[in-house]
């Protein structure tokens, strides 16, 4: 073996050049303005995988070179794997064209999507097409209700600031939900959890405004006494939620935005307007408590029309039991809400003590009080009963197996990731359905 070996003393590591990024990129050596202004910066962002490689390593050159450390937070992406848990990469061709995803759902529901699955300390994403639905779903929720919304303003109609109007219950209600979700989106997003930040939006716009006060608002709007009101609160909720949400989809919340009643509007785009800002006059925690009660009795009545496959015109006869004055007066001053969301032919509300409870009714029993469904008439209570319990068996059944497949220490360690994700949700189906199964057959 040659003795006559000697180290190229001009050669670097493959990351040099990287480690130089954060000041080489603005002139340095030179001294100019744009190193002054961008040196150090706030945040940097990246995977986990080259922590030493890079991350590190411009640590130590900024430190070196500029006296002065490059960043002050790093936030860790998670490595983006396909839905069977493989890194995508060119050389296996299993990665997600981006603009496939941007043509069929658009760019908000892909930008929306990533922000809603992604995770603070860079856990991995098993990323699939099929998840970018939701995102999709979603766009076409906040434009329906848009649209909705615009649609019943009429010529001539005045919109005004809400606080000119004396606020019901159910008005206090989603303005307060609505700081409570500024708030949370707000703080979240200081604190780089883009996808709490994200599900606390969906769930206030989807669930909260859309699938209970709009529902509500449309009985108001058929009253011209409330319409003014009604309007104006509806479109004071949608424009403070298009500048809510307008970091996570911004061409969709400017385009409604945009379309809002001039002299309703706080600035002519969401790219300079303020984020939102929570407004303590608008919580009202003691309504919020009342709303929560009006929402379960609502959800229990209409569930009673899945578990018996009840057709949506069929119009209940629902009696509600209390056992305290709490559930007495939250029923009592919300009785029109819940008749009206729950389609009911007659709702009474009586003293638990009275009364017995009605033979042949679906019972749900709260704290408080309870909601009694009568169904004599309605269903076969023997035919039915036996159908549940043949359905409890065969899910009792298939939770065993799922419950011992999970328990196989040999199938978890020899499965792929993807089947062991599958038994998990089984295990959890099976679950949901048996506890459903047995309220229904407990009630009878």
């Amino acid at each position: 073996k040659s003795k006559n070996i000697k180290q190229d003393e001009d050669v670097l590591d493959t990351w040099f050049s990287s480690w130089l990024w954060a000041f080489s990129t603005f002139g340095w050596p030179e001294d100019n303005e744009d190193l002054k202004y961008f040196y150090p910066t706030s945040t940097l962002v990246t995977g986990y995988d080259i922590l030493f490689f890079w991350v590190a390593r411009m640590i130590m050159a900024g430190t070196h070179f500029m006296k002065d450390i490059p960043f002050k937070d790093i936030y860790l992406n998670g490595l983006i794997r396909d839905k069977i848990g493989r890194k995508m990469s060119k050389s296996l061709g299993n990665g997600i064209d981006p603009i496939e995803i941007i043509d069929e759902h658009g760019a908000d529901a892909f930008r929306f999507t990533l922000s809603f699955i992604t995770s603070l300390g860079g856990q991995d994403i098993w990323l699939d097409k099929e998840l970018f639905k939701m995102g999709g779903k979603f766009a076409n929720k906040i434009y329906n209700s848009a649209k909705y919304i615009f649609g019943n303003i009429e010529d001539g109609e005045t919109i005004k600031n809400i606080d000119e109007f004396t606020l019901e219950n159910k008005d206090k209600w989603i303005l307060s939900r609505l700081q409570k979700a500024i708030e949370s989106t707000d703080r979240k997003l200081k604190e780089y959890r883009f996808d709490e930040a994200s599900q606390t939006i969906y769930k206030f716009y989807w669930n909260e405004f859309c699938d209970w006060y709009i529902e509500i608002s449309k009985f108001d709007l058929k009253e011209n006494s409330k319409r003014e009101k009604t309007l104006s609160l509806l479109l004071y909720i949608l424009e403070e939620s298009m500048a809510m949400i307008h970091p996570f989809m911004p061409f969709l919340t400017e385009e409604i935005y945009f379309n809002l009643p001039k002299r309703n509007i706080e600035s002519k785009s969401l790219m300079i307007r303020e984020y939102p800002k929570a407004k303590d006059k608008y919580i009202f925690e003691d309504i919020e408590k009342e709303f929560d009660l009006i929402k379960d009795i609502v959800s229990a009545i209409r569930n009673s029309r899945s578990l018996f496959n009840l057709p949506p015109n069929k119009k209940l006869e629902v009696v509600l039991r209390y056992t305290n004055d709490y559930f007495k007066t939250v029923s009592e001053n919300y009785k029109d809400i819940i008749a009206y969301l729950s389609l009911t032919q007659s709702l009474d509300i009586v003293s638990a003590g009275e009364h017995e409870r009605n033979k042949g009714s679906f019972v749900k029993v709260f704290e408080g009080g309870e909601i009694n469904v009568n169904l004599v008439g309605i269903i076969d209570f023997e035919a039915e009963k036996k159908r549940l319990e043949k359905e409890a068996s065969n899910y009792k059944k298939d939770l065993e197996a799922v419950n011992k497949k999970l328990s196989n220490e040999n199938f978890i360690n020899k499965a792929k990731q993807e089947a062991i994700e599958t038994e998990k949700r089984k295990q959890k189906e099976f679950e949901d359905k048996l506890k459903g199964i047995n309220e229904v057959l407990s009630s009878f």
